[in-house]
């Protein structure tokens, strides 16, 4: 009888146990992207040091991954995309400004499948040493809703 008590009990800790469904970050999902450097450079922007963003203030790098740039020529992106804009710190001395440390870096990757809440796209960030940034539902949900407004949900353009 005690047998039979203890696998009853382990039984129902199991099913316990796995129907808890965990809300992880979303920005998890997608890895870093090794080698973005040697992606196609697709343009700069400097975010100057008024600018209200202050997260973004410094010098804003695109790169697109082979697939990202055939979208940046066609204006359609096709799946496995994947764009990063990379955010460096600027200084300036003596009328000189230059790259600083990494801040952070913004990817973004095409997935229909994966991504489809979002319309097809996947958010992630990545500290500027690599580590991954957590992002939540919430954050993912804003970056969407921004990026929404674009053309295939792109800001950028290809400077030629």
């Amino acid at each position: 009888m005690k047998g039979y008590y203890i696998i009853s009990l382990a039984i129902v800790a199991f099913i316990s146990a796995t129907s808890f469904t965990f809300n992880e970050p979303t920005g998890n999902t997608i890895p870093y992207p090794e080698g973005y450097r040697r992606w196609t450079h697709i343009k700069t922007g400097i975010v100057g040091p008024e600018h209200p963003n202050v997260k973004y203030r410094g010098f804003n790098h695109v790169y697109a991954n082979d697939k990202a740039f055939q979208g940046f020529e066609s204006g359609t992106f096709p799946e496995g995309s994947i764009i990063v804009f990379d955010v460096i710190e600027a200084s300036t001395s003596n009328n000189y400004t230059a790259e600083g440390k990494r801040d952070h870096m913004d990817v973004m990757v095409k997935d229909a499948v994966k991504f489809a809440a979002t319309g097809g796209w996947g958010y992630a960030q990545f500290e500027g040493n690599g580590d991954p940034r957590a992002l939540t539902d919430e954050t993912v949900t804003k970056c969407y809703q921004c990026h929404l407004k674009q053309s295939d949900h792109v800001f950028s353009e290809f400077r030629k």
